[in-house]
């Protein structure tokens, strides 16, 4: 249930003209119920593992009013981090939403997992996400998760702010960090602005980290120092009655960069700029800020250390200010009938995206949604709908929730722009759209959630004969929660193979399926998740089915269909329409005249390319359409992709043809099935025609080592363990961009320059590699025993290789003979 506020003097922080020399501010919450869509924020907190993501979460909880106490991450009584894993464990695994006021304002925030292993649970939250707030390390900079997650958001065209965190700690560096952003992930002509600059106690000299700076209103606002303070407490002084003169200038020096910087992206400030040089007014700059962030031109970045309360605050206030709401954004896109185009919300008809499942003890599933227009209303008949050609599945919305991480409020309706849970829907998941029953358009796809290709295998066997079918009840709960595992079973010992993304992946879920979902099993050792690629271009391969389908309604159909490799690509659905004149002459029982062009459509799914292709000249029967032809051609594909002749592995990295040959039956569902059929025997039996071979996993692997253990390990990753070596950059400034670093404002870091200049040891490298993952087990205890404990390392899925020949016959022997390693 939702908690009351904290009751306390309420105050629109750093908002009001600063006419004394010093005070004292405190922040607040204040209330917000039944906000319009202006005062909606859906946000995300991003980063990499151990940047202060749920910490700083925690913080903006206790300082809104929603906690009464702040949570601590090592103490295990995080809000956010609920699960008995996470607490043990002191990591994100689960992105846990949450609701709470600000100024005003309704903050709907998603805390995701910072671990490469969760790296699904991220890409699901950004695809519901307005704006992001990401998080960096000030010590460790721009880390390779960090660069991953960026890049996931910027697919989405998120408007983010930057947060550098931890300048409390010995060796931070705030202008080595906004380098690092500026050279690692500034892309596209984006540029950095530096809206806050740190202060110490010496100033801009050294000493403890007190506070910061806000550029452009000159204000220093100061945390006490003596850690006992819960960050309430504020004082506020002009810059220029600061005894520091050097903080003065630097002050100076950040505002002039960041007017140069908004006056090349902005022509309203150029304007300014041109009139007033830097005398512009703060109200004309921060409108310019807000501008270019959701324009993706601007990254704002702010500053503090959220475990000794310092900068929340402001970093919430510029949430407030910079990132998006529901109505800044574009139009979702969508497919209608197979075809893409772009969701018109102003017809306010429902329209949601399910993007998260979680199965409770008491509620039962637990369905995440985003509501992109109209409104969901408690009770509500509503449509999952489908790809054309499948049958929509329609279910109702017995109660609908305001989620607080584990605790829900319930709700009479969501609204469009809010981010809400649905109770009592049995067959929505991951992905699924949901529109109203009354409306009709059953094909109406919302962008899907892209699932990543798992590379880590494990056994799960009952523990007893009797305990079989509560395993496949846990597992079928365990696959709607995450998309990102995928079940087999082994035809020939009848083993559960359950994949996931990694160690720690699979480790998690096996906690889960003993504990919360009740399953007795065991599980065996790790395995890597090679897979099967084809060995060339096969023939063209036809195949006709003619059967009777239930109650005498009999199907006939044939289809054609050859295979060949490709290089993995990202290709958009499309349709491709190609001039072939033909007849019009109808026949009878069929839908109209023959298509009088070739129709042609291309989608890649699960690393494979799939085209499908209706020849000019076919005639489809009764009132069957295009896209469900099509949409038919690419599930039959998609079937016999799933097992290789090799060793039933799934195929990867072949692009497959398949087209209609012939619809000899006039009865739309019976010549559908039958054309399923076929298409399905012909991609299966090109398969055989060429042969397959074994691809595997390689991994993109960011290794952090000191200088002097840099040897080893590279000597390891390139020798032992076979890998190549990318580049060896020095973790302060090595990263190779075509950003001017002259031109980008960083005020000075002495603190870490000092550290630096006088230990040559704690100097950090960064190692990038890729190395098969067949190499990288049990790297962590390798790394241990070569950097005495201080190195870490994180990996993905960078790729799928073939093996040689002499690797192809070890593994074939790992895979068939039950080689464990």
């Amino acid at each position: 249930m939702l908690r009351s506020p904290i009751p306390r003097l309420c105050c629109r922080s750093l908002r009001r003209p600063v006419t004394w020399i010093i005070n004292h501010r405190t922040y607040a919450a204040v209330a917000a119920e039944d906000i319009p869509v202006s005062r909606l924020r859906n946000i995300g907190i991003i980063a990499h593992i151990d940047a202060g993501k749920t910490t700083t979460t925690e913080r903006m909880l206790y300082y809104s009013g929603y906690t009464r106490r702040i949570g601590d991450v090592d103490e295990g009584n995080t809000v956010m981090d609920y699960l008995p894993a996470e607490r043990q464990r002191g990591i994100t695994i689960t992105s846990a939403a949450i609701t709470f006021p600000w100024r005003n304002y309704r903050l709907n925030l998603i805390d995701t997992p910072g671990h490469a292993d969760f790296t699904f649970e991220v890409a699901r939250s950004l695809r519901v996400l307005d704006g992001a707030v990401t998080i960096l390390d000030a010590v460790a900079g721009v880390e390779a998760q960090t660069e991953k997650v960026w890049r996931q958001a910027s697919a989405h065209q998120i408007p983010r702010i930057v947060f550098v965190n931890k300048m409390d700690r010995t060796g931070a560096g705030f202008g080595r960090t906004v380098r690092e952003v500026a050279t690692k992930l500034a892309r596209g002509g984006a540029k950095v602005g530096c809206l806050q600059i740190p202060v110490f106690e010496n100033g801009v000299e050294g000493g403890a980290f007190i506070g910061v700076v806000d550029v452009m209103d000159g204000i220093v606002l100061t945390w006490p120092s003596d850690g006992k303070s819960d960050g309430r407490d504020v004082k506020a002084v002009p810059v220029a009655s600061y005894p520091s003169p050097a903080l003065q200038e630097e002050t100076a020096k950040a505002r002039g960069a960041l007017v140069d910087t908004l006056a090349e992206l902005d022509e309203e400030v150029m304007e300014l700029y041109l009139e007033h040089e830097n005398a512009i007014p703060t109200a004309a700059l921060k409108k310019a800020i807000r501008r270019c962030t959701l324009g993706n031109t601007l990254i704002p970045i702010l500053t503090g250390a959220s475990f000794r309360n310092i900068g929340v605050q402001p970093l919430l206030d510029a949430v407030l200010d910079y990132l998006p709401c529901p109505a800044d954004r574009p139009p979702a896109a969508i497919t209608l009938q197979g075809k893409p185009g772009e969701l018109d919300d102003k017809k306010n008809d429902l329209c949601a995206l399910a993007f998260k499942v979680v199965h409770d003890p008491r509620k039962g599933a637990m369905v995440f949604v985003r509501v992109y227009s109209g409104k969901l209303a408690m009770g509500t008949p509503i449509t999952n709908t489908v790809t054309v050609g499948e049958v929509p599945m329609k279910e109702r919305a017995n109660k609908l929730l305001r989620m607080y991480a584990m605790d829900s409020e319930e709700v009479t309706e969501i609204t469009a722009g809010n981010i809400g849970v649905i109770l009592g829907l049995k067959h929505a998941k991951t992905g699924t759209t949901i529109i109203s029953s009354r409306d009709s358009r059953t094909t109406l796809q919302l962008h899907p959630i892209p699932t990543p290709p798992p590379v880590f295998i494990r056994s799960l066997e009952p523990t007893t004969l009797s305990d079989a079918k509560g395993l496949d009840l846990a597992l079928e709960m365990a696959l709607r929660e995450d998309p990102s595992l995928h079940v087999t079973r082994d035809d020939e010992t009848g083993q559960v193979l359950l994949s996931g993304m990694g160690e720690l992946h699979l480790e998690v879920v096996r906690e889960r399926l003993l504990g919360e979902f009740g399953a007795k099993a065991e599980m065996g050792d790790l395995r890597i998740g090679y897979r099967e690629t084809v060995n060339g271009m096969s023939a063209e391969m036809e195949k006709q089915v003619d059967k009777e389908f239930g109650a005498g309604k009999r199907g006939t159909a044939s289809a054609k269909a050859m295979v060949e490799p490709y290089e993995e690509e990202e290709v958009e659905e499309v349709e491709v329409k190609k001039t072939k004149k033909v007849s019009k002459k109808k026949s009878k029982g069929f839908g109209g005249a023959p298509e009088e062009m070739e129709l042609t459509r291309t989608r890649t799914v699960n690393g494979n390319k799939i085209t499908t292709i209706i020849p000019a000249g076919i005639l489809l029967p009764g009132d069957l359409i295009h896209g469900e032809v099509h949409s038919t051609l690419q599930m039959a594909a998609e079937v016999a992709l799933v097992r290789g002749p090799l060793f039933s592995a799934q195929l990867h990295a072949t692009h497959v043809t398949v087209a209609v040959k012939d619809l000899l039956t006039t009865d739309p569902a019976p010549t559908l099935t039958a054309l399923s059929q076929a298409g399905r025997l012909a991609v299966v039996e090109a398969i055989k025609s060429v042969g397959t071979g074994v691809v595997e996993p390689v991994m993109a692997v960011t290794v952090t080592v000191g200088e002097k253990d840099l040897g080893g390990v590279v000597g390891d990753i390139s020798g032992t363990r076979g890998g190549t070596i990318l580049s060896l950059d020095e973790d302060a400034s090595s990263d190779i961009s075509s950003v001017d670093l002259d031109r980008v404002y960083a005020p000075p870091d002495s603190t870490y320059n000092a550290r630096s200049s006088t230990d040559e040891s704690a100097q950090v490298r960064v190692v990038k590699a890729l190395v098969p993952l067949r190499e990288m087990i049990g790297y962590n205890k390798s790394l241990r025993s070569l950097t005495g404990g201080r190195g870490s390392f994180q990996m993905s899925v960078e790729k799928f290789e073939r093996v040689n020949r002499d690797k192809e016959r070890e593994v074939l022997k790992e895979v068939r003979g039950g080689f464990d390693f």
